[in-house]
């Protein structure tokens, strides 16, 4: 909220009305970063705050393979993406059968 320098306190308030409040609240919520807002639902909402923390961390993991594995630069490490790192990991979910262990063996 901008007032005139000459103005007192009363008379900015006076011109404070509900479009320059809404216009303060867009801007300071611009200014939020997704940690801070997702701290202040931590206690109020915790399996969404550990969902997200564990994607994010996920996610972060995933891009930091991919990135080493392009850094090797040759038989085809160098096209590897995090989603291909992504898919690898979630089909792998599945428990090993004796059969798929014996067949590894072999």
């Amino acid at each position: 909220m901008e007032c005139n320098s000459d103005m007192n306190v009363i008379d900015c308030w006076k011109k404070f009305d509900i479009a320059k409040c809404i216009a303060n609240i867009k801007e300071s919520s611009e200014e939020l970063k997704p940690h801070s807002l997702k701290s202040c639902w931590k206690k109020l909402w915790p399996d969404l705050t550990a969902e997200n923390e564990e994607s994010v961390q996920v996610q972060s993991l995933t891009a930091n393979i991919a990135e080493i594995a392009n850094g090797i630069g040759r038989d085809g490490f160098e096209q590897i993406e995090s989603s291909d790192i992504q898919e690898l990991l979630e089909s792998q979910d599945e428990d090993l059968t004796e059969t798929d262990l014996e067949e590894m063996l072999n």
